[in-house]
């Protein structure tokens, strides 16, 4: 669908998380002028962040990235550069019915000493001091084509903003403020399928739910490892020791649940709590009582199908992309495929004829 001739010169991108700023970047770079809209406190999307008293940040959304494709790792080294991403660990641990076993080394994880939220912090700050990305906190609740472009219609948060985990895109209660229209050339939905589709028609797979709970102790008294996948557990899915990753040996856990546990829990995942933290003692061996915890909900954690092609097209004007699409054939989503999937998203709307 992507004309040849001429550079778009307004393009909005609506989602701020890997993939959303991964577009912007690549629309910026192919000449095109950058407006990112995000509902979210901050952007980072799925990559979760809480914070333990002390301000220490704890990461409950992915729990890592890998790089694999050389303009991914290229991109890693630069943020390896700028000192926001260290090397975790190439050994995740698995527990099944026979019990627990060391893992075998496999590609090098990455974490962040601040969150992996502080990546997309970092790109994002960078879009707008240096190239004049303009991002907006607000709400998007209609994405509408014509003939010469696409307006974009958003509703500012009236009080507080939306918590993390919530939709991209809701429809608007009545008495709220006065709708904002944003006028593109064409915009780029970088959100899971089900939640374009709020705004039109849109493909992409449907995504399954994960229910994550974060624990921090006084000491630590369980088994050394830096994370683990549960195999045919009816709770447990994975766990990761938040002290590894973070490299400052805090006594901190972080469990996501399987997607039929959390599908059970949504309406209530404060009530996912108490079980989850008895499989994490299970699992363990050890069943000290955390000083401080939490619960984080994640309706769309991760797609249930995977798309070999980059990115999705809603339209001549209009595309989505994700951690769904640019996967190859027998692999699974990862941080990385939501970031090619966004540069390709990016280069291609840029390159869009605007006539």
């Amino acid at each position: 669908m992507a004309g040849q001739s001429l550079a778009m010169s307004r393009l909005v991108v609506v989602g701020a998380g890997v993939s959303g700023v991964s577009a912007a970047a690549a629309a910026v770079a192919a000449g095109a002028t950058v407006t990112l809209l995000d509902q979210g406190r901050q952007p980072g999307g799925r990559l979760g962040l809480r914070r333990l008293p002390d301000g220490r940040p704890v990461d409950t959304g992915a729990a890592y990235l890998t790089a694999r494709s050389d303009h991914f790792r290229a991109h890693v080294d630069d943020w390896r550069r700028v000192g926001v991403i260290a090397e975790w660990t190439d050994t995740i641990d698995v527990v099944d019915g026979d019990g627990w076993h060391r893992g075998v080394p496999g590609p090098m994880r990455w974490a962040a000493p601040a969150g992996l939220r502080g990546l997309v912090e970092h790109d994002v700050a960078t879009l707008v001091e240096r190239s004049g990305v303009v991002a907006e906190q607000t709400r998007v609740v209609a994405v509408l084509p014509d003939a010469t472009g696409v307006n974009v219609v958003a509703a500012p948060w009236p009080t507080a903003p939306a918590p993390d985990s919530a939709p991209a895109t809701s429809p608007i209660p009545a008495g709220e403020p006065p709708q904002v229209t944003y006028r593109a050339d064409g915009v780029i939905l970088a959100m899971p399928g089900p939640q374009a589709r709020r705004l039109g028609p849109a493909p992409g797979p449907d995504y399954e739910p994960v229910i994550s709970v974060w624990a921090g102790y006084a000491h630590r008294e369980w088994r050394a490892f830096a994370a683990a996948f549960i195999n045919d557990h009816p709770i447990l899915g994975f766990l990761a020791d938040d002290g590894s990753r973070r490299g400052d040996g805090a006594a901190v856990l972080v469990a996501h649940t399987t997607a039929d546990f959390a599908a059970a829990h949504l309406d209530d995942p404060d009530g996912a709590h108490g079980p989850v933290l008895a499989a994490v003692a299970e699992v363990t061996g050890w069943g000290g009582e955390p000083s401080v915890s939490g619960v984080m909900r994640w309706g769309m954690a991760r797609p249930i199908a995977t798309e070999t092609a980059p990115f999705g097209w809603c339209g001549d004007r209009v595309a989505v992309c994700g951690d769904s699409w640019h996967v190859a054939a027998g692999e699974r989503s990862r941080v990385e495929s939501a970031w090619l999937s966004g540069r390709a998203a990016g280069s291609a709307l840029a390159g869009l004829d605007t006539r």
